[in-house]
């Protein structure tokens, strides 16, 4: 596993409309490498999409605080959601392990 530091980018003032099309964007030129089989530039684009997809998740994490009056930031809240997700995923993964082993039956 690797484990990264993302810091979002994206400008002052950026809506989460235009911050959304970036992601798709990014998702199209991440795809135009991956078809050109080309291993630097598909991890220079899924790098890329991961920042601007971390940018769009901060804005509508910012949204949902402002909206529900939460006592705590945004980093704090997709922190938290990131420890769900992967806690989450391992389940997921220890389950599909016992699965194979176990056969269709178990």
């Amino acid at each position: 596993m690797v484990e990264l530091k993302i810091r979002s980018c994206f400008p002052k003032g950026q809506q989460i409309d235009d911050q959304y099309l970036k992601v798709r964007e990014e998702e199209k030129e991440l795809i135009q490498a991956i078809c050109e089989e080309n291993k630097l530039e598909t991890i220079k684009e899924a790098l890329d999409g991961a920042v601007a997809s971390i940018g769009l998740a901060e804005l509508v994490a910012e949204k949902l605080i402002e909206e529900k009056g939460f006592h705590f930031n945004a980093q704090e809240l997709l922190q938290k959601l990131i420890k769900q997700k992967y806690k989450k995923k391992q389940q997921d993964f220890r389950k599909e392990q016992d699965f194979r082993k176990g056969g269709i039956n178990g």
